[in-house]
């Protein structure tokens, strides 16, 4: 008030949050300036009321929220608009989610958010808040904008096919993937782990009975050592094979013609051809059912027998004695029958031998008075 014909100058402090939009006088002579927040004024008549505006509307923010499920990771997002909105931002999700917010956005600007691919994840849904989309946001002033981007981790099924030579039960084997709980196949050799993430190598180990040793894996899985390696492919099912065999031995003797009765087999003494040596389970300390059976060889391996591809396990090796003879080795409380264990893989047990002495025949003479 009170003010001469001059040249005065009205500038606007900046206020945090807000955005000068315009400034408009009335009377007097002006020139503005929005980028320095004033306006120039000069009074012409004495007396006069020249009359200011300074309008000013408040800035808008922009949330960025990133939410994932099955996994988490770091995108990357580009953006377009300018202002307070970077270029280029990241975010590095957490339990499944992670955010950004970027304040001072000006309403006067349109802005455009877009997430950059991912291998290994599928995008689900993207939105923003209000009218404004990923595409287009133009925020009303003071308008907080929320924008939202979901992705799920890419899955495949994963399914172990467990084999083994004897057709024994396939329950008792069981799996882990990745050092998790173990999982017991089913009737058919099947463990299904279900859906596991694409790209990363899982790695599958087995446990079994006793008595069996790996021959393969093979499918879709690559060994490494006695685990396997497998990678899976987005909606597709990745198949791993384990195949084991049958630890299995061979058992081996003669029988022999014992002609002194002694037990113990002389260089004089040659071996018996023709007769039945059986292959009895252990039941129990004692010869129980029949395995298999064979008959010592004639010819130059004179006498001699052999039980091969035989599982390992604890048996007994009988002979069946024949009329005239009597069994001299072995001696025993087993039935005169040899104990034998198979521990190993390609065991050989050696030297179950058999000895029987033929019975001398006897003349029996008689006299009668006729």
């Amino acid at each position: 008030s009170d003010l001469g014909n001059n040249t005065y100058t009205v500038t606007e402090s900046d206020t945090s949050g807000w955005k000068l939009s315009s400034i408009s006088c009335t009377g007097g002579t002006t020139r503005t300036n929005l980028d320095n927040r004033s306006v120039e004024v000069t009074i012409d008549q004495p007396g006069e009321a020249v009359v200011c505006t300074f309008e000013n509307i408040k800035l808008g923010s922009i949330q960025i929220i990133k939410n994932t499920s099955g996994g988490d990771a770091s995108f990357d997002f580009t953006t377009t608009g300018g202002d307070n909105l970077p270029a280029t931002f990241s975010l590095t999700t957490s339990d499944g989610t992670d955010s950004l917010t970027y304040n001072d956005i000006d309403p006067d600007l349109t802005y455009t958010i877009s997430e950059d691919g991912l291998n290994g994840w599928t995008p689900t849904s993207s939105s923003c808040t209000g009218t404004n989309s990923p595409e287009s946001i133009s925020p009303n002033a003071g308008e907080d904008v929320v924008c939202t981007f979901e992705n799920t981790r890419d899955t495949g099924d994963l399914q172990i096919q467990k084999v083994v030579d004897d057709r024994s039960d396939l329950t008792q084997w069981r799996f882990s993937l990745d050092d998790g709980e173990w999982v017991n196949a089913d009737a058919d050799g099947i463990v299904d782990f279900g859906q596991v993430t694409t790209l990363d190598e899982h790695t599958i180990v087995e446990d079994g009975p006793a008595g069996y040793h790996l021959i393969s894996i093979g499918g879709n899985c690559s060994p490494d050592g006695d685990a396997a390696n497998a990678t899976v492919v987005k909606g597709k099912t990745t198949i791993c094979t384990f195949t084991n065999a049958r630890d299995r031995g061979t058992v081996t003797g003669s029988k022999w013609n014992d002609l002194n009765g002694d037990g113990r087999w002389a260089e004089n003494e040659s071996g018996l051809g023709g007769w039945t040596i059986e292959l009895r389970n252990d039941n129990d300390g004692q010869p129980g059912s029949l395995v298999e059976s064979t008959t010592t060889a004639s010819g130059e391996s004179l006498g001699s027998y052999s039980f091969s591809d035989v599982p390992t396990g604890n048996y007994f090796v009988c002979e069946v004695n024949q009329a005239g003879w009597n069994q001299t080795a072995p001696l025993n409380q087993t039935g005169n029958c040899r104990p034998v264990a198979l521990t190993s893989d390609g065991e050989t047990v050696p030297n179950q031998n058999f000895g029987n002495k033929a019975i001398p025949p006897r003349l029996s003479l008689s006299k009668s008075n006729d």
